[in-house]
């Protein structure tokens, strides 16, 4: 898909350097852009666990040049199981092997966090500045800056003066404060995670034929049990085995950096099959963080749209869908994409507006389907979860079936519909293509 540079260059700041932010500095930077990123930590740095890239960030991912380092670190899950918590029956499978890359011309990946980090900012080489210990204090807007360009202070004195500023500062942003002018208000959900990754080779000397499975096979598996759930897949290149464990919050913070009671962790799942005991025994130390959401903004631009905001900072995007980083590659696809077309400082409160005009339907559309999935992992034991088993059963079975003469009854055909419908939210998610978006608004508005 072909690039084009902007025939204006800016200055753009970008408040935070995970991998939101690092993301965005490639595609502004690629669209021809004077880049400087802010990052408040005193070292660059992501948490230590696992992420899942869809084909929607992978093909984006692929674009930017980082297909081979990708290849590098990266698993290729096989196939999504499902299940039973109490005793590991499978009540649910769905083969992948290599459809996703057949059907949507671009890779499904399990990654380590710190590796797609490594990765993006790598591609950045020394192409653009990242200032750590850089944390914001305060944004003067535009209109009240000289040349009318915003500034960005710093804790430390610092004035930064630039021509945008994208807030990619995580799920506390301060730039998110600047720009709807309210202080952060988190909206607990309810549950808090855990997250761990346990090396390969300690579950290779347990022995256990059901952990040896596990690491043998690039599968995402899913344990589904009342009100909670656990997800388990390969990373680093299946040296990894990484663990995400949805339960009830217990009054944890909302950080990605709390370590959490490795003995309370285990006692949460109390009563789980076996395999899930033993492999919850091999973690030597893991991370815990409530999951909060936020409400809606109605603008993602400051009143002078010369600030904007992406990835969690414009509103936190829930695991229970595994693409809270994919809408945050999108993001930053989108908004380079956008800015490639820049004549002049003009045109960047009309840039901006498109850029949440394109994206925030899609946002919640990704949002929506995370909520759907955790009602669907968490149902307590009872005729609605032995309803759900028997649907997924069921959907399992006619994946494995070969079409005959026979006609379907009324509630297969009920039936099929519902998975019909399931397999079409998912593939809208999935197929999703940014650039061709982001491309498709700048024609219809021959912003071209």
């Amino acid at each position: 898909m072909r690039r084009r540079v902007a025939r204006r260059p800016l200055d753009v700041v970008i408040v935070g350097a995970g991998i939101g932010g690092l993301a965005a500095a490639i595609t502004i930077r690629q669209a021809g852009h004077r880049v400087r990123v802010l990052e408040a930590a005193s070292e660059l740095r992501e948490a230590g666990a696992g992420m899942q890239l869809a084909p929607n960030a992978t093909r984006l991912l692929q674009r930017w040049g980082l297909e081979i380092e990708l290849q590098k670190v990266g698993v290729e899950p096989q196939a999504l199981v499902f299940r039973r918590y109490a005793d590991g029956e499978t009540v649910g499978r769905t083969e992948w092997r290599n459809s996703m890359r057949g059907r949507y011309a671009a890779p499904y990946y399990h990654v380590h966090r710190q590796d797609l980090h490594r990765i993006l900012h790598e591609k950045l080489a020394s192409d653009i500045e990242i200032s750590t210990k850089s944390r914001v204090s305060a944004i003067t807007a535009a209109n009240n800056s000289p040349g009318d360009r915003p500034q960005v202070h710093l804790e430390n004195g610092d004035v930064i003066t630039a021509d945008m500023v994208v807030g990619a500062d995580g799920i506390r942003s301060f730039v998110r404060s600047y720009v709807t002018g309210q202080p952060d208000q988190a909206v607990p959900t309810g549950d808090a995670a855990y997250r761990a990754v346990i090396d390969a080779d300690a579950i290779r000397a347990t022995g256990d034929p059901n952990l040896l499975r596990l690491i043998d096979q690039r599968e995402t598996t899913v344990w589904m049990g009342p009100y909670k759930h656990i997800v388990g897949y390969n990373v680093s290149n299946q040296r990894q085995f990484n663990l995400v464990m949805i339960h009830p919050d217990r009054g944890y913070s909302e950080s990605w950096t709390t370590p959490g009671d490795v003995q309370r962790m285990r006692d949460e799942y109390q009563g789980w099959e076996p395999s899930i005991l033993k492999l919850l025994g091999l973690i030597e130390g893991a991370w815990v963080w409530r999951l909060n959401l936020r409400d809606p903004i109605s603008s993602w631009v400051d009143t002078d749209a010369h600030v904007t905001l992406l990835g969690d900072a414009r509103g936190p995007m829930l695991p229970y869908m595994a693409q809270g980083g994919a809408m945050a590659i999108e993001d930053a696809a989108v908004l380079g994409r956008l800015l490639s077309r820049i004549e002049t400082r003009k045109d960047i409160p009309r840039l901006l507006r498109a850029y949440q005009d394109i994206r925030q339907a899609r946002v919640t559309q990704a949002q929506l389907a995370s909520g759907a999935n955790r009602t669907l992992f968490h149902v307590p034991d009872g005729p609605a979860q032995e309803a759900r088993d028997s649907k997924m059963r069921a959907a399992w079975r006619d994946s494995q079936s070969v079409v005959t003469d026979r006609q379907p009854t009324e509630n297969v055909d009920h039936r099929h519909m519902e998975q019909e419908a399931e397999k079409g939210r998912i593939h809208e998610i999935l197929a999703y293509d940014a650039d061709a978006e982001a491309d498709r608004w700048l024609a219809a508005d021959r912003f071209v």
